[in-house]
């Protein structure tokens, strides 16, 4: 049995993401859930609502995407205090949390979060904070596309009309005058924008525990979210590796490990190579190893900077030069055909992984020649959620321009990013839909990785 120690070790540093739709008790429930286990609870929601009511305020037309886009740029949110109630919300240094909660900002916050450079500046910022872990966060994408490697995540969901009631209550206390239809059929044109909208539209995220919230108390879904993180913990720590103990998942064979040193050493030496990751603990667990792909380099270097034996999904017309498909085949290459699902190839990837082994695969499929990522197949979903393995995203830069990294400019980086697992089994069935969502929200963490080297 894991330590209590262990247990409350990992519970200190975990990363809880709340999502729903509007007035499913996501901020209280957030709030209180940070209060109970002593996290720090990062209010997301009142970044945006922060945001619009700046909008609001300067007199600038919601519907004015780019001036918009501007004054999320341009504006200093910041939170003090922790749960409970006693987080304030500020907008450059001006305390707004009573005001961004106005009818006003409550009609517009849903467009206003709709637009790309607004998203992109406020999940640059929530990322940012939860870094260390020890956070809870709410929203509507929270777990789909700000933190996918979040270690518990979980969807509230309730009737329209039970909203509507909160909704009412709420404004009632605060001596503000609507109805219950009023307020119905706002929450109703917010699920249809919020569901609809082409950028991180609101989805369940694949592997979350949904909680209804209908007909059960705020104490009661509190405390739902808070045995799911103490079990999630608890689970957790049972897969420490123990100090003194080996990891039977990174044991490799002598010839492949001397190798990757040998690569890793050149490529530090040569190319700058930097190897960051970003789990704090190690867990004895296998993994799918999911990383963007620019260039024929990407398989050795990756492959010998993650420091356990991998098998590598590579193209089937690598194996057509005899000594060559030889050499790639000891070292662990699964050959596939990029022009449509492979069957053999995923049957031979997933029975590596039921046994135990890991791999390394490209979920854009192919190289992509810009500056920015491609998107996802489905094929790192299939495979997470057939085998049930969970998945490390990793950003590579460099590898593109080995002459620049030659000298250092700005030189190779292998980042690892936070463990993306999903203990929520109902949610996460092997459906088609499943596998494509789950493949976009690895894509979405590497994605975070991308920007955090490329603006850092």
């Amino acid at each position: 049995m894991p330590s209590s120690r262990n247990q409350e070790d990992i519970l200190r540093r975990i990363v809880i993401a709340i999502d729903g739709p509007a007035g499913s008790g996501k901020t209280t429930t957030a709030r209180e859930v940070a209060r109970v286990l002593g996290l720090q609870h990062i209010d997301t929601g009142a970044m945006y609502r922060a945001i619009t009511w700046k909008v609001l305020r300067m007199d600038v037309d919601p519907r004015d995407e780019a001036r918009v886009g501007e004054i999320a740029g341009e504006t200093r949110i910041s939170f003090a205090g922790h749960g409970g109630g006693a987080e304030r919300v500020t907008a450059d240094d001006t305390d707004v949390t009573e005001a961004v909660r106005s009818l006003d900002v409550t009609a517009n916050v849903s467009l206003v979060s709709s637009y790309a450079r607004v998203r992109k500046a406020m999940v640059r910022l929530q990322r940012r904070l939860s870094a260390e872990g020890g956070v809870v966060l709410e929203g509507r994408d929270i777990g789909t596309v700000v933190l996918p490697g979040a270690d518990v995540k979980v969807f509230l969901k309730a009737s329209s009309e039970e909203r509507a009631r909160r909704r009412l209550k709420e404004l009632e206390a605060k001596g503000i005058k609507s109805t219950l239809a009023e307020i119905q059929t706002d929450i109703e044109r917010r699920d249809l924008l919020d569901s609809t909208r082409e950028l991180s539209p609101l989805k369940i995220p694949v592997g979350a525990h949904v909680v209804d919230t209908t007909n059960v108390t705020i104490e009661q879904q509190v405390e739902r979210v808070v045995e799911i993180a103490r079990d999630t913990a608890t689970s957790l720590a049972s897969l420490l590796v123990k100090p003194g103990e080996t990891n039977q998942y990174t044991s490799q064979r002598r010839w492949y490990a001397f190798t990757c040193a040998a690569v890793r050493a050149i490529t530090r030496l040569l190319f700058g190579l930097r190897i960051v990751k970003s789990e704090t603990f190690e867990f004895a667990e296998n993994h799918i190893y999911a990383s963007n792909h620019r260039s024929n380099a990407d398989p050795p270097f990756i492959g010998a900077a993650i420091g356990r034996e991998v098998h590598i999904m590579a193209k089937e017309s690598l194996f057509r030069f005899a000594p060559l498909g030889r050499l790639i085949t000891w070292y662990n290459a699964i050959p596939t055909r990029r022009s449509s699902f492979d069957r053999n190839a995923f049957a031979r990837a997933s029975d590596v992984l039921s046994k135990g082994g890991s791999l390394l695969i490209f979920p854009e499929g192919t190289r992509i020649r810009g500056e920015g990522l491609g998107e996802a197949k489905a094929g790192v979903g299939y495979l997470a959620l057939q085998t049930g393995v969970s998945v490390v995203p990793i950003y590579a830069r460099g590898t593109r321009s080995l002459r620049a990294a030659l000298v250092r400019r700005p030189g190779i980086r292998v980042v690892y990013g936070h463990v993306i697992r999903f203990p929520g089994r109902e949610t996460a069935e092997p459906t088609p839909e499943n596998c494509r969502e789950f493949s976009r929200m690895v894509m979405a963490a590497i994605e975070g990785l991308h920007d955090e080297v490329e603006e850092a």
